[in-house]
Order: C-alpha cells, then sequence, then structure tokens
C-alpha cells in the first residue's frame, strides 16, 4: 500500500507511525520502521493537520477493508476545508440549547 503526496510516494510498509508533531503546529510527520522521522505536509494550523490525518485514516480503513493493495492519496486542502466547515454547521436537532423540545406546527 502507497501513500502519495504532493511530492512522495510513500511505501506503508516500512512506515511506523504517521502523526501531528507536538513541536510544531500543523506539521504531519511520518516515522519510519528504522526510528528516522521527516516531515510529510505542513499546514497552516494544527486543527487542520489533525484533520488531515483522520481523513487518511479513514481512507486506509476502507483500504485495508476492501482487501486491496493500492494507493491511498493525501487529502487536498478542499478535502480538508470541507470536513471543517461541515463540523462548523451546527446540528440540526429537535431541541433548544435549553433541552426543551421544538413545536412543530401543522399535521392533521
Amino acid at each position: 500500500m502507497y501513500l502519495v503526496t504532493e511530492n512522495r510516494i510513500i511505501n506503508m510498509a516500512y512506515v511506523k507511525e504517521i502523526f501531528v508533531s507536538s513541536d510544531r503546529t500543523g506539521c504531519l510527520s511520518i516515522e519510519k520502521s528504522d526510528g528516522k522521522l521527516f516531515t510529510l505536509v505542513e499546514y497552516r494550523s494544527k486543527e487542520e493537520a489533525k484533520t488531515a490525518l483522520a481523513i487518511i485514516s479513514k481512507r486506509l480503513e476502507l483500504m485495508l477493508k476492501s482487501s486491496s493493495e493500492g494507493v491511498v492519496y493525501m487529502p487536498s486542502e478542499n478535502d480538508i476545508q470541507a470536513v471543517l466547515a461541515a463540523e462548523k454547521q451546527p446540528h440540526r436537532d429537535d431541541r433548544t440549547a435549553k433541552g426543551h423540545k421544538i413545536k412543530r406546527h401543522g399535521g392533521s
């Protein structure tokens, strides 16, 4: 299985861990099986890096469930922004902020 970025193709067989770096804001890093670390990509914020990691995780999970060896692509800037925008959308619920049920009019 391979992870494809803008400027790299990474063989996931040699990757031990993909993580959001704690020392640099918005940096997604890889630890190879030999212990070497390198920066995969840098984002504007830690939130974007965490979102990218979540998208990669879902894509890898889908690949593994389908039992196929293949290619997983890094999420684009548009993918990340779409997920972040969806998370910020208010969740429509049948209750008010105080927990009261919303009264709907209509019916027969």
